[in-house]
């Protein structure tokens, strides 16, 4: 256990390639299919210090995370009950949040990740073993990418990564790749909903021959219209404009 102010910059990811299954009865999520990339240019910043009063609390610059009810305690709590020794020590994070609610980047599922990197540095614990790598495949179906953080085909529910080879990462890179922040949340669990409504409508929609799709880009402008009008005004200026994952955020170029 160190008594040092550690910190962690948490990094966001894009999908360029996002396929996704219908629901099936008696699953909890949906699977999937998609080629993801880090996004380093934006990025969140979680600072953990020993926790002045008796319990791990998380305190964010941000009003709309409720501090009782986050991905970071979640993690936090997996964490412990994995390696309960741990729990005696009560803790205290604060996070920077940057990127915007509801982004589609994965922030909520690398703030996580994030959590767990801090935990281990803190009471000295090797992040790179299997009983760490379990945790992280707990805290949602974007948390395995960012244990890697590194390009890869992920499919399953999120479990099953295949790192890109050199050659894919040049076929697929989108290198001048820009993020446009909408200013307008859109919540992934709405848009999975939305999407098995009316799965074979938006299945004829999308064409898998393109190097860049997302299948849940028209899903989430169903819910929500002025995301699909900030997506019209972006295509006045660039050629190429697709939803980040569920939304919230664009990618240009």
């Amino acid at each position: 256990m160190t008594n040092k102010i550690i910190e962690i910059k948490t990094f966001g990811k894009i999908n360029t390639k996002l396929d996704v299954k219908r629901l099936k009865r008696g699953q909890k999520l949906h699977k999937v299919r998609t080629i993801m990339f880090p996004y380093e240019k934006q990025f969140d910043r979680i600072i953990l210090t020993p926790s002045t009063i008796a319990k791990t609390y998380v305190t964010t610059n941000n009003p709309l995370i409720d501090c009782n009810n986050n991905s970071l305690l979640k993690a936090y709590d997996l964490f412990v009950r994995v390696f309960p020794e741990t729990g005696e020590f009560p803790l205290h994070f604060e996070l920077e949040k940057n990127s915007l609610v509801g982004s589609g980047l994965g922030f909520s599922a690398s703030n996580a990740v994030g959590v767990i990197k801090l935990c281990c540095t803190f009471f000295k614990i090797n992040f790179l073993t299997k009983k760490v790598k379990k945790i992280v495949k707990q805290l949602g179906s974007d948390a395995l990418f960012f244990y890697f953080a590194k390009p890869a085909v992920v499919s399953g529910v999120g479990n099953k990564i295949k790192l890109l080879t050199k050659k894919q990462i040049k076929k697929f890179a989108i290198t001048n790749v820009k993020i446009i922040n909408s200013e307008i949340p859109s919540y992934a669990q709405a848009v999975f909903q939305q999407l098995d409504q009316k799965y074979d409508y938006y299945q004829k929609l999308v064409n898998r021959n393109n190097n860049y799709y997302n299948i849940l880009q028209q899903p989430a402008f169903d819910l929500n219209p002025q995301l699909a009008k900030k997506y019209q005004a972006l295509k006045n200026n660039y050629s190429h404009v697709m939803l980040a994952g569920s939304g919230g955020s664009f990618l240009v170029w």
